[in-house]
């Protein structure tokens, strides 16, 4: 299977609206600057009339750009959440069913990920490209204005800082990349170590409560470090990159005056867009640093890529199955299997009836049924051991242990297509009372399906 990049995610209908947006948003602000050069150039030259009607016209542009800026922003808003729904949508086309990852070693480090991180870096990862684009749209259609209306070489003197900035950003990527990376693997520990904090902290066991104490300290002061130590890589690399981009810029802008000194308009022109090449200087450096933090969330897109393929990993659950270890057992008959391939066609022979896996701890019985649904798919249904994650028609957050079972088969029993039902250690949580009821549940369900079960206790 093609491997997805969780990159992929990021290119829907509202990045492409809200770019568009904010296109335009950018064209009414260089429009502006277009305008009041016009205008300054105009007056100077005696054309008042002429020079006040751009004066309006910058006004109303002024006014103008608030409406594209605001319903580009609204689409950004748009865009993390729909990065976030279309990222969803591949891990779950690209892992569905993969049962033998719900208990996997993988679980504890990719969980994170999709429960925590997740909307984290599509918030940074969307608003970092939306800043790129405006930033770099502002500085470019800026430029483009000022060098038309005043003098074409200031577009050489801009290009020629933006190849020192491109260079730069090139020549120090490996060190910016390390920081980034040793950043987003102290993160992702102290994320694994966060998983734990709840049971850790109200369980209340002193020894367990000390020993997640001190890991979340080291792991934040790990956090800590690599963090300071990348900002201060991307600052002083950002930092002597434009202050060099700045002297090319200075350089073109004095050469003007020098040859423009007799020319009032000329200089006029210059000095009234002084103000807005500021901004682009000040948008260039800002340039600069956002695309040093993309090497950041680049990695951060890498590290959530990962979990898209964890269904695709050279996998063989049947090695943690120990068969000389396990029995099934059936009110006609006890078996012992030397395959999975014999437990399941014996399985899938059967129209109903209730078979019960039985082996010591650590003989691999959760991984044979967990490799059971996964092999027989839409045919069959797993109820694991802890099963309220999972969404039912009726929700039974206050039911008791027993009635939260009695209510999941009621709604089994109703799924016409399913054949095999699997439920593992159903009554590790249940009083002798409860046991005794969900046993004749499970008796009513096995005369339509065929119910494969480990139990917690002796049967």
């Amino acid at each position: 299977m093609k491997k997805i990049e969780a990159s992929s995610a990021l290119m829907n209908r509202d990045a492409v609206l809200s770019t568009v947006w904010s296109i335009i948003q950018q064209l009414v602000v260089a429009t502006s600057t277009y305008c009041i050069v016009e205008a300054i150039r105009l007056c100077t030259e005696g054309q008042l009339e002429t020079g006040l009607k751009y004066i309006v016209y910058f006004t109303i542009s002024l006014v103008l750009v608030y409406v594209p800026n605001t319903i580009s922003v609204v689409y950004l808003q748009k865009w993390r959440l729909s990065s976030v729904e279309k990222f969803v949508h591949i891990f779950a086309r690209q892992n569905k069913g993969q049962t033998t990852l719900a208990h996997s070693r993988e679980k504890q480090s990719a969980e994170s990920w999709i429960t925590h991180e997740l909307f984290t870096v599509f918030d940074t990862a969307t608003n970092l490209i939306y800043q790129i684009l405006s930033t770099l749209m502002n500085s470019a259609f800026n430029v483009l204005v000022i060098a038309i209306v005043i003098d074409k070489r200031l577009i050489a003197w801009y290009l020629g800082a933006g190849f020192l900035l491109i260079g730069s950003n090139y020549l120090f990527r490996k060190q910016i990349t390390n920081a980034s990376n040793d950043v987003q693997n102290s993160r992702r520990s102290l994320s694994t170590t966060m998983l734990s904090a709840w049971q850790n902290i109200f369980v209340g066991n002193s020894f367990n409560y000390n020993n997640w104490m001190s890991a979340f300290h080291k792991d934040l002061a790990s956090s800590r470090k690599t963090a300071v130590k990348y900002d201060l890589v991307r600052s002083l690399i950002s930092s002597g990159t434009v202050i060099l981009s700045l002297l090319i810029i200075a350089f073109g802008n004095g050469l003007f005056i020098v040859e423009n000194m007799a020319s009032i308009p000329a200089v006029a022109a210059l000095l009234v867009t002084l103000p807005r090449q500021l901004q682009i200087i000040q948008s260039i450096f800002a340039l600069f640093n956002l695309s040093l933090s993309w090497s950041g969330v680049s990695e951060q897109l890498k590290s959530l890529g990962s979990i898209l393929d964890l269904g695709n990993k050279n996998r063989n659950p049947e090695a943690y199955i120990n068969f000389d270890e396990i029995d099934v057992h059936h009110k006609k008959h006890k078996r012992r299997y030397s395959s999975f391939k014999g437990i399941k066609n014996s399985l899938q022979q059967e129209v109903g009836g209730r078979f019960t896996v039985r082996g010591r701890n650590g003989a691999g019985k959760s991984t044979l049924l967990s490799l059971l649904k996964e092999q027989l798919g839409e045919d069959c249904f797993l109820l694991p051991t802890n099963f309220e994650g999972l969404f039912f028609g009726e929700s039974f957050l206050n039911h008791s242990d027993g009635n939260r079972l009695l209510t999941v088969f009621e709604e089994i029993v109703k799924l016409d297509h399913i054949k095999v039902v699997v439920l593992d250690e159903w009554d590790a949580n249940l009083d002798a009372t409860n046991i005794g009821r969900i046993n004749e549940a499970i008796g009513f369900l096995s005369e339509s399906k065929v119910v494969i079960e480990s139990r917690h206790r002796h049967a």
